[in-house]
């Protein structure tokens, strides 16, 4: 103890503030030298009026020590409540009386302890020290609380915000949550009804829910994830409709399968726009293989073959006994260099224009071709160079009669 009366103990650590509310000087002032022996910093009230001035003017107060009985006007337990509603603070009841009626008055109110004025200064000290070690523990436990809703919060806004159906089920294949979209694909009103059902509960038809079912226990069974798996969905009522599913074993912390969970989305309009495109290009196909010219397509860049008729496969076939295939480069189908370089300066001049009329060489035979080019553009992008090629017995002469070097326009 020093010679002003503080502790070692409060002189080494800093003081936190205590209001002293008590009504009674000469019990107040005694209480204030007490608290300050324990290493407080003390501010003193001796009414509500006043201690509403000082709690208003300092933000610096951590605990209030709140005598319940203070004679004329409001109580303790009333002043407790309005400095509540202000800020959130740990306050210890005092009171010179232990009957019922006297505790019951502070029932209700958010209060960190309860002490018997005269009960010893080991009492009083402990009952602080109790009171703040609780409300930090309870601000701890709130900060917690607020950061798993926060994340409770912003999985919900993930799994509402993502443009197809989540799911997850038990190791039993019983579902335990889901998103609304997953929800109303299944008929439901609500995420919440889905929980305890099987997919034998819900709008798909039985031979679905076994497929659905067979791909979870595949999961389950393995411990391994199945991605895109591309599933049609056959309802009780309503039309079919295709989904891409990607499903994952869900593990408990020490890494045994415990459920697995899922995510899909609708691909329908997808399949319909590639069975169309799959029927163009088979109509494309026939159209191009009825056609006795030969007809073809190069890449813009390498000039590497990208589609041909049946025209053209059996012409090089005939002439040079060579079964092509796409990516073929001028000189493959030629031959040589020479004429594969040929065909190479044709096609760079075709990109100069939209079209290009020439007569060239045969694939590996004597005779010549009447060529037309045309550049293929996707919006602004050259994506292709087509060729329509018929035979011919003469090369094409200019307006004065001349063959030039054969190619004339």
């Amino acid at each position: 103890m020093h010679l002003d009366g503080t502790s070692s103990e409060a002189r080494n650590n800093p003081a936190r503030t205590i209001l002293l509310v008590e009504d009674q000087a000469i019990i107040a002032l005694d209480e204030k030298r007490t608290l300050e022996g324990f290493g407080y910093s003390v501010l003193l009230a001796y009414d509500a009026k006043s201690a509403l001035r000082v709690f208003g003017d300092r933000d610096d107060i951590e605990l209030v020590l709140m005598d319940i009985d203070l004679g004329d006007g409001p109580g303790g337990p009333e002043l407790a409540l309005e400095m509540l509603l202000d800020r959130e603070l740990p306050i210890v009841f005092l009171s010179a009386h232990s009957e019922r009626e006297t505790v019951e008055r502070v029932r209700n109110i958010t209060r960190y302890g309860y002490v018997i004025k005269q009960s010893g200064d080991f009492v009083l000290r402990s009952s602080i020290e109790m009171a703040f070690d609780l409300f930090a523990a309870h601000k701890a436990e709130r900060r917690s609380a607020e950061a798993l809703l926060e994340r409770n919060s912003l999985l919900e806004t993930i799994l509402e915000s993502f443009p197809g159906s989540v799911f997850w089920k038990d190791a039993g294949l019983v579902y335990r949550g889901c998103n609304r979209y997953e929800a109303r694909s299944a008929g439901l009103a609500g995420p919440a009804d889905i929980v305890g059902k099987t997919d034998y509960d819900l709008s798909w038809g039985q031979r679905s829910a076994e497929l659905y079912r067979d791909s979870d226990r595949a999961v389950l069974e393995s411990g391994r994830a199945m991605l895109h798996i591309e599933e049609l969905v056959l309802p009780k009522e309503g039309e079919a409709i295709w989904l891409e599913t990607s499903k994952v074993p869900l593990s408990d912390p020490g890494g045994r399968t415990i459920g697995v969970l899922g995510v899909s989305i609708d691909i329908s309009e997808r399949k319909r726009r590639e069975k169309a495109l799959l029927e163009m290009h088979a109509l494309q196909n026939a159209v191009m293989d009825s056609s006795e010219d030969m007809i073809w397509s190069v890449e813009p860049d390498s000039f590497r073959l990208l589609s041909f008729n049946r025209s053209l496969a059996e012409s090089v076939r005939t002439r040079r006994g060579l079964e092509i295939v796409r990516g073929m480069s001028p000189a493959e189908l030629c031959g040589s260099p020479e004429p594969g370089r040929l065909w190479e300066g044709f096609y760079r001049e075709a990109l100069t224009g939209e079209s290009l009329d020439r007569d060239g060489p045969e694939f590996g035979g004597p005779g010549l071709l009447r060529l037309r080019f045309t550049v293929l553009r996707r919006i602004d992008a050259v994506f292709g160079i087509s060729v329509f090629a018929k035979h011919i017995e003469e090369p094409r002469r200019g307006d004065d009669g001349a063959v030039g070097s054969g190619f004339g326009r």
